[in-house]
């Protein structure tokens, strides 16, 4: 009996490391942006790889409620919503060219949230409550080094990973492999150190924020971990002096922040691309357009439909940023404008049932309470332009939300064992 359970246990794990690396964009070794665009590949590889493996091991609907627990239903109303967003989008725009194919193609990516049931069966059946989260630190590491001797090696021509045309902007350079799977790796490991202060975490973490700064060179994406990291250092500081400094320090950069991204792009502009004031555009752009289909929003567009009307909905028509605006830049905003009102609601959703899930982790589990907290807040400041609900960075969502519910499980399990021990 044990050999054989040994033996399912192991290979449950190998599927979980292969479903792994497909948001660790297979950690660059593979070519696969020559083939295609990464995050259709990511997706749709998710996709198929769940199916088989809920057919295989004949999942019921009881089985995926008892590990999934309340993603199980946000699971199932997401796949309702998807369905009605395809024939509203429909509606909408089958007479300017885009097919109930285009329509499903458009907004796929829903499908994704699958995966949520295998990785809770998945870590429900193994026996190592910290084996997720380890593999996430491992390939967290080995994508920033990997993005760094990339770097090096692009200034001699040599290009080693997976690189898309786009990474390359007024001649430099900014590469990561899995940025948006970083923040999880890194808060992780922030976490361990804290509390274990092993020197290997230390390394982890000072090769990752190499990795952000040099390779990377996402400015909303590393002032959003700063501010995550001031955030926590705030929650958890005790001396009153350390408390006003991170306030103060918080203040300070939540303006820059807030001035770089939303509100006066000229003032703050400090590169020589246009991004930061295109985005600004987007915003005005994507909310006129939301105020004119508030409930719905503007539904699903495929960009190849090859409709200049339709690509003008979806990348705007007029001004200096025609063609070049885009949803994924606005974060929540991009969501309003696609999904509308639902949209919001749906997400909302979705953010309660992490909050529920990371405060009882956090009261009780005090080991994993560091990183808990961390990705929650990173979440929710990241909404104005880093959506983890958007086409390309939904599967990560999908692995968070797995591995805080499997941290979620094992805490309630303990806190019913201890009021039992209490009663007895």
């Amino acid at each position: 009996m044990f050999d054989i359970s040994f033996k399912r246990n192991r290979q449950l794990k190998i599927l979980l490391i292969i479903l792994l690396l497909l948001p660790f964009q297979l950690l660059g070794v593979v070519h696969i942006s020559k083939i295609m665009y990464l995050p259709d590949f990511i997706n749709m590889m998710t996709i198929i790889i769940s199916v088989v493996i809920i057919v295989l091991l004949r999942f019921k609907p009881i089985k995926i409620k008892k590990y999934a627990g309340a993603y199980y239903y946000w699971g199932i109303l997401s796949i309702i919503i998807w369905l009605c967003e395809i024939i509203y989008s429909y509606i909408l725009y089958s007479h300017y060219g885009q097919s109930l194919l285009s329509c499903v193609k458009a907004s796929y990516s829903y499908c994704v949230i699958i995966v949520i049931y295998v990785l809770s069966y998945f870590l429900f059946r193994i026996n190592d409550v910290h084996f997720l989260k380890n593999c996430i630190k491992a390939f967290g590491m080995l994508s920033s080094l990997f993005s760094i001797i990339q770097v090096i090696l692009y200034r001699y021509s040599i290009v080693v990973f997976d690189m898309a045309d786009e990474a390359v902007r007024n001649g430099r350079l900014r590469y990561g492999i899995a940025s948006n799977f970083l923040p999880l790796a890194f808060f992780i490991t922030f976490s361990d150190f804290v509390e274990k202060r092993k020197r290997k975490d230390f390394f982890i973490i000072v090769l990752e924020a190499i990795a952000l700064l040099y390779a990377f060179q996402t400015r909303s994406l590393i002032l959003y971990m700063v501010l995550t990291i001031l955030i926590v250092l705030l929650v958890f500081a005790k001396k009153i002096r350390t408390k006003l400094v991170l306030m103060f320090s918080l203040a300070i950069i939540s303006v820059y922040a807030i001035g770089t991204d939303l509100t006066n792009p000229l003032v703050f502009e400090f590169s020589n691309d246009y991004g930061i004031e295109a985005r600004f555009y987007a915003i005005i752009f994507y909310l006129k357009q939301f105020l004119e289909k508030p409930l719905f929003g503007m539904g699903s567009i495929r960009e190849s439909s090859g409709n200049a009307y339709l690509k003008g909905l979806l990348h705007g028509s007029s001004g200096v940023f025609s063609g070049k605006l885009f949803r994924d830049d606005v974060g929540v905003i991009g969501l309003l404008n696609e999904r509308g009102i639902i949209g919001i609601a749906w997400y909302l959703l979705l953010l309660l049932i992490l909050f529920k899930e990371c405060r009882i982790i956090a009261k009780s589990n005090i080991s994993e309470r560091i990183w808990v907290i961390s990705i929650y807040i990173y979440i929710l400041i990241s909404s104005f332009n880093l959506l983890y609900v958007e086409n390309s960075r939904l599967v990560v969502c999908c692995f968070i939300c797995s591995l805080i519910h499997h941290y979620y499980l094992n805490t309630n399990k303990t806190l019913k064992y201890s009021n039992n021990i209490n009663i007895i």
